[in-house]
């Protein structure tokens, strides 16, 4: 079902359940007459209301009873109570407009009727109102049914304000004669009140049929105009969907050629993963090797490595005997130092006994074979200086097989040289304290020490 359907039997649905539902309808069927068009209408609608003002009022004029509506809105039980200004020529046309009265109502029945009959009569007038209606078959017969209503409301209400009319212009002769008969007796009959009531609210209903019948038709044009919107929205709908549906057509030419680019896309790539694959399958093959060639490469570390441990347990065993070597010729030179220097104490103290002794006898008379003077002949070599001079290099051979000269007392290392033999034999420390006992020769060559002069960096 398409949208402009839809909208019409969904109207249709509607004026069918305003139609059910109106309190008004008495349910005698309809009338196949109605007006040549809505503006029509509303000229007999407003006829018709200042009609019945006019008999409500008969005093007052058209012109009077037109501006009585407008001031009130067009609601007639308001329009008649409302105070029309009396000027000079109104006041004297009263009288002639009140004695008119029976004949204006008389007139304003006659005219209804008249006009009624001349709508429910067929004829040419269903012709003319036919060609209002819309070419949709379907919104042609929605505003037929809303026109017939529309007909059978303004019928009805017609009739009710002839009725109405006829019963107001009794009523008025009544209240005539009622006030006739209030001048001479001045005395009013509540049945006469009771009547006027009622007829003022006859006149009240009437006016709310009025009302009604004109809140309908406005009602059934704004329908309509709603109708040919929808009729409008309808066919804008219509293209708009034609225009997305070629739009679609598009889209899907468009994502063919994108499906067809994309297939081909998938075929190189399936052709490229191959190629990848074999690349992945080569590099595979020479991780494989590579990693042969690693455990091949480690083997022979690990043999590498373990020579060398081998070859650095050789060494650690060989410095270990070489220490040992080093350890047996160190305790020999040191014991050797340590003999050297008791037989060199034991020679010097011989020596220095020996020089005492010299002295002694040198200082005491000797005897006259000694004061004889001594053959010229060398004198053979005392056995202490013998024994000074073959010591001497023997320290210093042992010195040199040190390999380090240390200082003869202390063992600390040499740093004072004396001249005038060049012997470097003793550190600061014991220098000084040779110099302090006042011992003035050197302890290797025994020769006079003239000057001491102290070394820094000998072993550099």
């Amino acid at each position: 079902m398409d949208a402009q359907s839809n909208i019409i039997q969904n109207s249709l649905a509607q004026i069918d359940s305003l139609s059910g539902a109106d309190p008004s309808s008495d349910g005698g069927g309809g009338s196949s007459a109605a007006f040549s068009d809505l503006r029509h209408l509303v000229e007999y609608s407003l006829a018709g209301m200042v009609c019945l003002l006019r008999q409500v009022r008969p005093h007052l004029t058209r012109g009077d009873a037109m501006w009585c509506l407008l001031m009130s809105d067009l609601h007639i039980g308001r329009a008649s109570t409302i105070d029309v200004p009396v000027t000079p020529a109104s006041a004297l046309a009263a009288m002639i407009l009140q004695r008119t009265a029976i004949a204006t109502s008389s007139w304003s029945v006659r005219g209804v009727s008249t006009f009624h009959r001349r709508w429910s009569s067929g004829g040419s007038e269903k012709g003319n109102h036919r060609g209002y209606l819309p070419r949709n078959p379907r919104a042609g017969g929605a505003v037929n049914e809303r026109m017939e209503w529309a007909q059978d409301k303004a019928f009805q209400a017609a009739g009710k304000l002839s009725c109405d009319l006829s019963e107001l212009r009794i009523l008025r002769q009544d209240r005539e004669e009622t006030l006739n008969a209030k001048s001479t007796r001045q005395i009013m009959d509540d049945s006469s009140i009771k009547k006027i009531e009622d007829m003022e609210d006859a006149l009240r209903k009437v006016s709310i049929e009025v009302d009604r019948a004109n809140e309908v038709v406005r009602r059934l044009e704004l329908e309509n105009k709603e109708l040919k919107a929808e009729m409008a929205a309808s066919k804008l709908s219509a293209s708009e969907s034609a225009m997305m549906s070629m739009e679609i057509a598009k889209r899907e030419k468009k994502s063919m050629k994108k499906l067809a680019a994309w297939e081909k896309q998938r075929i190189e790539l399936q052709g490229s993963i191959t190629e990848e694959k074999k690349k992945v399958e080569q590099l595979q093959q020479h991780s494989t090797q590579m990693k042969k060639a690693k455990t091949e490469m480690e083997g022979k570390l690990r043999q590498e490595m373990k020579a060398k441990e081998e070859a650095v347990a050789r060494g650690e065993e060989e410095r270990k005997a070489k220490e040992a070597c080093e350890g047996g010729i160190r305790r020999k030179r040191d014991a050797l130092r340590r003999k050297v220097e008791v037989d060199f104490q034991r020679h010097r103290d011989d020596i220095q006994r020996l020089q005492d002794e010299l002295a002694r006898l040198k200082s005491s008379p000797r005897p006259a074979a000694l004061r004889s003077p001594l053959p010229t002949s060398p004198l053979p070599p005392s056995p202490i200086a013998a024994a000074v001079r073959h010591r001497a290099p023997v320290r210093a051979a042992a010195a040199e097989a040190a390999g380090r000269r240390e200082c003869l007392t202390c063992r600390r290392e040499v740093c004072v040289v004396f001249l005038p033999c060049a012997h470097q034999v003793l550190c600061a420390c014991c220098s000084d304290n040779h110099e302090k006992k006042a011992r003035a020769r050197c302890p290797t060559c025994n020769l006079r020490i003239q000057r001491r002069i102290r070394v820094f960096g000998a072993t550099a």
